[in-house]
C-alpha cells in the first residue's frame, strides 16, 4: 500500500485497506449465510425396535451415535409423506415436528409443487441430546434424538445462485480493473515501468559488476 499509493494519499489508503478488509469479511459472512437454506427441525418419535430393519441406524442408536436417513418427500392431500430412499418405506411416522416447522415444511413443498411423481429429496440427520447422553440409564434407548431436514434441491439452488453472484461480481471487478489499469498506474509512484536512459543503464551495469 505505501509503495504504490500516491505519497499524499498513503495514510488514507492504509485506512481504506483495513476498512476494506473488515467490509470484505462482513460481506463474506452475509453471502455465506445467504447461501445456506435454513433446515427444518425434527425429532425422532418411535421405539428403537421399529428401526431394526435400518441396521446401521439401529446400531448407531444402541451406541448413542448420530443417525441419518436419505429420503423423498411430497404432499398428499395436504399431508406430509416422507419415504426412505432405498427401501421406499414411509418413515414420517418415525418423526415429529412442532407446529411451526410442520407448517413451514408443508408451505415449502406446496411452493415447490412436490408430488408423488416429482418428489423432493431430503437428508435427515439426528443426534442424541448431549445432556441425555450423560445419564447411563438412557444408554441406547433411542430417545431424546433431535436434528434437521435438509432439502437438497433448494440447497443446491441457493448454492448455485451464490456461485453465479460471486462469478459475475468477480468478472465485473476484473473488467473495471483492466479498464482503469493505466490511470491507476500513473497515480502510483515508482510502480510504472519505464525505459532506462543510456546513463542509467551504465550505472546499473557498474553496480552489478562491482557486486560480482
Amino acid at each position: 500500500i505505501t509503495k504504490l499509493s500516491p505519497v499524499k494519499y498513503a495514510s488514507i489508503m492504509m485506512g481504506l485497506y483495513f476498512a476494506a478488509t473488515g467490509l470484505g469479511n462482513k460481506v463474506a459472512a452475509f453471502i455465506g449465510e445467504s447461501a445456506q437454506f435454513h433446515p427444518i427441525e425434527v425429532n425422532l418419535n418411535t421405539d428403537k425396535s421399529n428401526l431394526k430393519e435400518y441396521q446401521e441406524n439401529y446400531k448407531s442408536i444402541e451406541e448413542d451415535k448420530g443417525i441419518d436417513f436419505k429420503g423423498k418427500v411430497y404432499l398428499e392431500n395436504n399431508e406430509l409423506v416422507i419415504q426412505e430412499f432405498n427401501q421406499k418405506k414411509e418413515i414420517d411416522s418415525f418423526l415429529s415436528f412442532d407446529t411451526k416447522n410442520q407448517e413451514r415444511f408443508k408451505s415449502i413443498l406446496a411452493e415447490e409443487n412436490a408430488t408423488k411423481e416429482k418428489p423432493l429429496h431430503v437428508i435427515i440427520f439426528m443426534e442424541k441430546d448431549f445432556e441425555a447422553k450423560k445419564i447411563k440409564s438412557n444408554k441406547g434407548n433411542g430417545k431424546d434424538y433431535e436434528g434437521s431436514i435438509r432439502i437438497m434441491e433448494i440447497e443446491n439452488r441457493y448454492e448455485l445462485n451464490t456461485f453465479l453472484f460471486i462469478t459475475v461480481f468477480t468478472v465485473a471487478f476484473g473488467l473495471l480493473l483492466i479498464l482503469f489499469l493505466k490511470p491507476l498506474k500513473r497515480l502510483t509512484h515508482g510502480a510504472e515501468e519505464k525505459e532506462l536512459t543510456y546513463d542509467e543503464k551504465e550505472d546499473v551495469e557498474t553496480i552489478e559488476t562491482a557486486q560480482k
